[in-house]
Formats: C-alpha cells, sequence, structure tokens
C-alpha cells in the first residue's frame, strides 16, 4: 500500500513538531482528518509548509481543544490556497460557473459603488432578471463586480466545457446545492448561480483543489486519483442526477465575463 502524502509530509517533520501536529489532527472533525488523509492533491513539500504554519499557530494558541485545532487549520491552509496541480491549457473548461448567495452576490455588485446599483436595488434586478437573456445596462454594470474575494469555487460541464454547467442539473434551490455540495445556513433562502467564459474573464491560471482550500469545510471530498487535473464535489444527496460534479479553484476576478442567463433560485 502506498503511502499516504499526508503521512509523506509528516515523515519530513522532526518528531516533537509532528507529535504537536498529530495531537492538533486528532482535535478535528472526524471528516475533516479523512480528508487530511486522503489528499492527493498537494505535494508533499506543500503539505509540510501547512503542517508546520498548523503547529506554529497551535502553539500560540492559550489552550488546546477542538476550536483551537480547527481555527489553526483554517488559517494555516489559507495561506496556502491554489497549491494542487494547474489545469493544463489543453484541459481548461470554455465556461465555468459558480453559486453565490444572493445576498453576498448584491454586496458585491453595491460595493462598485454606483448610487444607481446599492445592495438592496441589486438584490432586486437580480431577482427581476433572472433566467433573462436581456443585456440590460444593470448586466453590464453587474460584469465590473466580483465573483469571489477570496479563493473561488468553480464547476463545469464535464460532457461539453462550451455549456452553462447549471443547466444539465436540478433547477431548484435545494438539486444545486446538493449537487454542488453546498450546506447554507437557514437563514440563506436565496442563491445565484453564475456562469462565465473562462477566457473573456481574463483566463487565469486554474487549479485542482485541495484541503488547504477547503480548510474547514468537512463537506470538500479530495479527488481519491492523483492524475486528475481537477477535484470533484460531494454531492448531498447521491441519485443518477446527483453525480459528483467536477471542480476547481482560481483567485479573485469579476464577472467581465459572464455569460447570460444567470439564474436565482429560493427555497
Amino acid at each position: 500500500m502506498s503511502i499516504s502524502v499526508y503521512q509523506q509530509a509528516l515523515d519530513q517533520i522532526e518528531l516533537v513538531m509532528r507529535t504537536g501536529i498529530e495531537a492538533g489532527i486528532a482535535l478535528l472533525d472526524g471528516q475533516l482528518q479523512d480528508n487530511i488523509g486522503n489528499e492527493t492533491a498537494l505535494t508533499v513539500d506543500d503539505f509540510v509548509l501547512v503542517l508546520r504554519l498548523f503547529s506554529t499557530m497551535l502553539l500560540a494558541k492559550p489552550i488546546l481543544d477542538s476550536t483551537a485545532a480547527r481555527d489553526s487549520w483554517r488559517d494555516a491552509c489559507r495561506k496556502h490556497s491554489c497549491k494542487g496541480k494547474i489545469v493544463p491549457e489543453s484541459l481548461l473548461p470554455i465556461v465555468l460557473g459558480r453559486c453565490k448567495t444572493l445576498k453576498a452576490h448584491a454586496h458585491d455588485i453595491g460595493a462598485i459603488g454606483d448610487p444607481d446599483f446599492d445592495a438592496k436595488e441589486a438584490e432586486r434586478l437580480l431577482r427581476k432578471q433572472s433566467n433573462s437573456n436581456n443585456s440590460s445596462m444593470f448586466i453590464h454594470f453587474m460584469r465590473d463586480a466580483v465573483l469571489g474575494n477570496n479563493t473561488l469555487w468553480a464547476t463545469f460541464d464535464p460532457t461539453d466545457s462550451a455549456n452553462n454547467p447549471f443547466l444539465r442539473l436540478p433547477q431548484t434551490y435545494t438539486g444545486i446545492c446538493a449537487a454542488l455540495g453546498l450546506q447554507y445556513t437557514k437563514d440563506v433562502t436565496a442563491i445565484v448561480v453564475l456562469a462565465w467564459n473562462h477566457l473573456a474573464s481574463g483566463a487565469p491560471a486554474l487549479y485542482r483543489p485541495t484541503v488547504a482550500d477547503a480548510a474547514e469545510n468537512p463537506l470538500f471530498r479530495p479527488h481519491h486519483d492523483p492524475a486528475s487535473h481537477c477535484g470533484y464535489t460531494g454531492p448531498l444527496t447521491h441519485t443518477p442526477a446527483l453525480d459528483p460534479q467536477p471542480e476547481v479553484v482560481l483567485g479573485k476576478i469579476t464577472c467581465k465575463g459572464l455569460i447570460l442567463p444567470y439564474m436565482v433560485f429560493e427555497v
């Protein structure tokens, strides 16, 4: 049996630090522990860096408990996002898509600073123009809004990456969330799904997701195949219509490559 990347990384760390790291990992949620042990996309060297930073942050905590372990793991991971394998040019998807809460996207539109499109008005217009191909002034304005402020998770259609990836998924709030492995809090009653042309967005580098990108999210599942160029989602419900969807991560970009229609789904 091959040795896991996690174990290979631990073996490169001195005994005293390694003992502390293992104690901290043991305090994490069981699924997080499984994810760390099953990681195949991080290089050993990058995993060593994550674990060393995790140890440093643990030592700075006044009490070593599950909260300290989770917070330290999250903060260490955030320093090592987008470290997975870069998707090769020959395999780059043409169209990508992501899901956001409606309020988050309305906030990002409002943050542009135009008095005609504050967050409240943006939310109203997002609902009104959902599933429309109308290229109104609002849509042109929305292209300046960010798609995500930190590491951005995106999916694509594995059968034809020129397609909007959300058209092959159940067209409901519950169906979209289930397919993408998203579990929002009860106060999130509306989501928006956005698709964009990768080239038109500036063609930023795309990376295979790792446990460092997922941080403390227990819904993440590492792809089992080290050779895969992308990751896959962990659907909340397992049915033929909700197979794992491919996913990649990238840095902050705007909606300039936005493809219509976007769609709003509500509970």
